[in-house]
């Protein structure tokens, strides 16, 4: 059957994975956990403030956001897919481009942070963000 013919790389990946967040979550232990989440909530707003302070570019749903924002881009008169573009020529990967999935949102990119990102990271992706939107 098909199972047979199918490469086992997508079950056992699934597997190891799991382990991986088990061990992961277990050598964090419950103040960890607390930890990173507070990490992440720190970084992705202080990402959200920073980025949002470029001009032309705003966050959309304002209030409180754990690891994932919407930045618009309308104003700068040029599409996700161009930044996007842009970014990764700098070796950057832009946010997930959402002018498809949802049009009325216009031009908007949702960046996520996570306890990966340090702040240096977070200033990095504003300075280039910022000279790509100023070319």
């Amino acid at each position: 059957g098909l199972r047979e013919a199918g490469k086992d790389w997508t079950g056992n990946s699934t597997y190891l994975w799991a382990i991986a967040g088990a061990v992961y979550m277990s050598l964090l232990g419950p103040n960890g956990f607390r930890e990173v989440g507070e990490l992440i909530i720190q970084q992705s707003n202080y990402a959200a403030k920073i980025l949002s302070e470029i001009d032309r570019v705003k966050v959309v749903f304002n209030g409180s956001l754990f690891k994932e924002f919407v930045l618009n881009f309308d104003e700068a008169g040029l599409s996700v897919k161009d930044i996007n573009a842009e970014l990764r020529n700098r070796n950057i990967f832009g946010g997930k481009d959402l002018s498809v999935e949802f049009p009325e949102l216009g031009q908007s990119a949702l960046y996520c942070v996570t306890e990966v990102h340090a702040q240096q990271d977070i200033d990095y992706l504003a300075r280039n963000l910022k000279e790509v939107l100023l070319q």
